[in-house]
C-alpha cells in the first residue's frame, strides 16, 4: 500500500538492547516497506520498569503506552507529511 504509518507503541525506545529483536515488538511488527514513525514512552510505567518480557508491559489493559504523549504522536504526522 505504502501509506505512511504513526505507530504508538507500549515500549521505551531502547527496550531491550541487544535482545530487541527477541522481546521487541516494535522491531518485530514495525511498519514494513513504508515510511514510519514509531511513537513510545520515555519509560515504563509502575512495576513494568525493569521488567524483560515481551513488549515490554506486563499489564492486560492500556499502562504504559498511556505515557505516549499527545504532542509526540502529532509531531510524528507532521513528519510524515513533509
Amino acid at each position: 500500500m505504502g501509506l505512511p504509518v504513526v505507530m504508538v507503541s507500549q515500549e521505551e525506545d531502547d527496550f531491550c538492547g541487544d535482545l530487541a529483536g527477541v522481546f521487541s515488538a516494535n522491531q518485530r511488527f514495525a511498519p514494513w516497506q513504508t515510511n514510519h514513525v514509531i511513537c513510545c514512552p520515555d519509560e515504563r510505567a509502575g512495576d513494568c520498569a525493569g521488567w524483560m518480557g515481551y513488549g515490554g508491559c506486563k499489564k492486560e489493559y492500556s499502562h504504559c503506552i498511556c505515557r505516549v504523549k499527545p504532542d509526540e504522536i502529532v509531531s510524528g504526522v507532521e513528519i510524515l507529511l513533509q
